[in-house]
């Protein structure tokens, strides 16, 4: 329904993620999730990152039709998940794009340019802490970061600046 609904409203594509309760990827629920996307792009989300085997993964998310995979390569970090990376980028042959996600920055751009990933993902935020000079010790607003006590906005430094690395690379997508 979720889906149907963003078709509506015309959006380029959705961002879906299904597994099974042992860590697999659950085929019949994206294929049915692609489907209903149709014609609309699906990009298989972070949940790939919680996969037993991300190359086994890899060749299941290829087999529902989606058009990339959100990747940090398993790891906290894309940079840090480089060497999968890699790896999902051969073994995907161009069947897919991998995208990468989670830390890109202007500094490290270039490594996932190099390591043939197909498009970045990034928040390009900075943090600023709040102005609040009393903190709450007892209790807190937030289940997640950031907390009540800092905010994210998005810095035009960083999102030029990996802009600037990809605009380098003729082929890639960004």
């Amino acid at each position: 329904e979720d889906v149907m609904a963003l078709k509506a409203l015309g959006v380029a594509g959705v961002v879906v993620g299904c597994l099974t309760a042992d860590a697999e990827i659950d085929e019949a629920r994206m294929n049915a999730l692609v489907a209903a996307a149709r014609p609309l792009s699906v990009t298989c989300h972070r949940a790939f990152d919680m996969t037993r085997d991300p190359l086994k993964a890899l060749e299941a998310v290829i087999r529902t039709g989606a058009v990339r995979i959100l990747t940090s390569g398993q790891q906290p970090t894309a940079e840090a998940g480089l060497p999968v990376l890699r790896q999902l980028v051969q073994q995907a042959a161009g069947r897919i794009e991998i995208m990468a996600g989670a830390g890109v920055s202007p500094t490290n751009a270039g490594l996932f340019i190099e390591a043939g990933v197909d498009a970045l993902h990034l928040s390009g935020s900075i943090r600023y802490n709040s102005p609040m000079t009393f903190r709450q010790p007892a209790v807190s607003m937030a289940s997640a970061m950031p907390g009540e006590y800092e905010r994210a906005e998005a810095d035009e430094d960083k999102i030029r600046g990996v802009i600037r690395i990809t605009a380098q690379s003729p082929d890639f997508l960004r």
